[in-house]
């Protein structure tokens, strides 16, 4: 059984807007680096990304995905530990 499944529906909704947060924060972080440096070069290497899986990026543009990878990570344990520490104190 996945984490998931064991979520009621107001925790979904709980975890649904944390998340939904952090993406509108990548979103804005990526949109001012954009505008910041809106180049011919950056362009052509963004459309180069654009058509790039995951998998075939060069290890150093994997790593700037893996740092937003581990930050949701850590908004769903922070999530999950406060939720097993709520649980636990209403069933003392």
């Amino acid at each position: 059984m996945s984490w998931e499944s064991t979520l009621d529906n107001d925790s979904r909704r709980d975890l649904l807007e944390i998340l939904a947060d952090l993406e509108h924060r990548q979103w804005a972080h990526w949109t001012r680096y954009m505008l910041d440096n809106y180049t011919p070069e950056n362009v052509e290497r963004w459309r180069r990304q654009l058509q790039t899986d995951y998998r075939d990026l060069p290890e150093g543009e994997k790593d700037s995905d893996r740092t937003w990878a581990s930050t949701v990570l850590f908004h769903i344990d922070e999530y999950d530990r406060e939720r097993k520490r709520r649980n636990s104190s209403e069933n003392t």
